[in-house]
C-alpha cells in the first residue's frame, strides 16, 4: 500500500492554541487571524480543528467557526493549551491519525498544512 494512500484513511486534526490579552491589538483583527487559521486548516484536508482558548475571556464559541472550542478559564500557557487539545484529541481518537498544530496569529500559512499530508 502507498503510505499517501494510507494517510487518506486516518483522521487528521487540527490544534490551535489561541490566547488574546486585552493589551494587544484589536480584538477583531486577532478573530480575523484566527478565522482565517481554522479556514486554512480546512481547506488543507483537516478533518477536524480543534480551538483550546487559552483564557482568553472572548466567546469564540459564538464566531461559528465550524471547529470544538475547548477553554480555559485561566491563562495556562501555550504548552497547556497544547496539552488540553491533546487530550481532548486522545479521548476522541484511537490513537490512529495526525494531528497538525498551528498557530492562529497567521505566521505561518495554514492552508500549507496540505504540504504536510502529502
Amino acid at each position: 500500500m502507498d503510505k499517501n494512500q494510507d494517510i487518506t484513511k486516518k483522521m487528521v486534526w487540527g490544534l490551535i492554541p489561541f490566547f488574546y490579552s486585552k493589551h494587544n491589538q484589536d480584538a477583531g483583527e486577532h478573530l480575523d487571524y484566527l478565522t482565517k487559521t481554522v479556514n486554512g486548516l480546512k481547506k488543507a484536508g483537516v478533518d477536524k480543528v480543534i480551538v483550546v482558548d487559552d483564557g482568553s475571556g472572548m466567546e469564540i464559541g459564538k464566531l461559528n467557526l465550524d471547529c470544538e472550542v475547548l477553554t480555559h478559564e485561566k491563562n495556562q500557557g501555550k504548552t497547556g493549551a497544547i496539552l488540553t487539545g491533546l487530550k481532548f484529541i486522545a479521548t476522541q481518537n484511537s490513537g490512529d491519525g495526525y494531528i497538525v498544530q498551528c498557530d492562529y496569529d497567521a505566521d505561518q500559512k495554514s492552508e500549507d498544512a496540505e504540504l504536510l499530508l502529502k
